[in-house]
């Protein structure tokens, strides 16, 4: 009898004991299965989920898009004047279409994007915020400084340049570009700064464009904006009001004084546009064009 009850005692123990391994093993188990699980985790690399890109569109180009025209009064000199910007124009018709979206104004006068007689857009703080916006779409304006200061390849390499850094900061984004337009520069222009607006370079330019075109980016051909406008789609022969209705900024002082004395003397006169710079209408066409595109 005692040696049977020394034997039941001997089988209990085993039986804790086991029972003890299996508990130990089995937290182990979990131990070890947390362990990999977090050191998975730490190895991974800290990122931040990417965001969708945002309701708005980033409006960029020279001063074209920034609404610079310039303006020769006769007998009295010229003026530089800052009009209601292409931006404007683009958030007033995607809002008619029923988009809340935003414009945002990258554009900068006096640049270019491969002109080597410009300063480059590159090297601007729009182009910086540029990166930035993450907007859901991107709308670059032809670079009609490029025309002169640049070739249609080199053009060319710099469009793939804007476009790759735009897509490498906003991957979700899309971009539409506008070709070129021939417009019809006044004799002012083309003495100056519109030498390279001519059929041959307009024709050269977008026929190198072309070649940028994908799903990601989209590409609207001017004359398909401005068709049936004629050339009412580049500032022309403006008069006063319709030049105090479209003007954006002041002038500066001593334009003021100019443009003042010349509608005194000529108060139901007009004063004539560069014929390069689009107008109010060519905007608004443009604008259009652009939103009809946004979705």
């Amino acid at each position: 009898m005692h040696e049977q009850s020394i034997s039941r005692e001997r089988v209990q123990r085993r039986a804790v004991v086991w029972s003890r391994v299996r508990a130990l093993r089995h937290y182990l188990v979990i131990v070890l299965s947390m362990t990999f699980i977090l050191g998975t985790l730490a190895s991974q690399p800290s990122s931040v989920v990417a965001q969708g890109a945002n309701p708005c569109v980033s409006v960029v180009g020279d001063s074209v898009a920034y609404g610079h025209v310039v303006f020769e009064l006769a007998g009295y000199g010229y003026v530089v004047a800052r009009f209601v910007p292409v931006s404007v124009y683009v958030e007033q018709a995607v809002r008619a279409n029923g988009l809340e979206f935003t414009a945002l104004d990258r554009s900068e006068p006096a640049v270019g994007l491969a002109s080597s007689a410009h300063p480059s857009y590159f090297d601007t703080d729009s182009y910086q915020a540029l990166l930035t916006d993450h907007c859901q779409y991107t709308v670059i304006i032809p670079w009609l400084n490029d025309l002169e200061g640049a070739t249609a390849d080199t053009h060319l390499a710099a469009m793939n340049q804007l476009i790759q850094t735009i897509q490498a900061s906003n991957g979700e984004g899309k971009i539409i570009v506008i070709n070129f337009y021939q417009g019809a520069p006044a004799p002012f222009a083309k003495r100056t700064f519109a030498k390279g607006l001519t059929a041959k370079n307009v024709a050269a330019f977008n026929a190198k464009l072309r070649s940028v075109c994908s799903d990601s980016v989209i590409c609207l051909p001017a004359s398909q904006a401005f068709a049936g406008l004629g050339m009412r789609y580049v500032a022309g022969r403006t008069t006063k009001a319709v030049f105090d209705g479209n003007l954006y900024a002041p002038l500066k002082a001593d334009e003021q004084t100019l443009f003042n004395a010349f509608f005194q003397t000529s108060p139901r006169g007009s004063i004539l546009g560069d014929g390069v710079h689009l107008s109010g209408d060519g905007k608004e066409a443009l604008a259009r064009a652009v939103a009809r595109l946004i979705k």
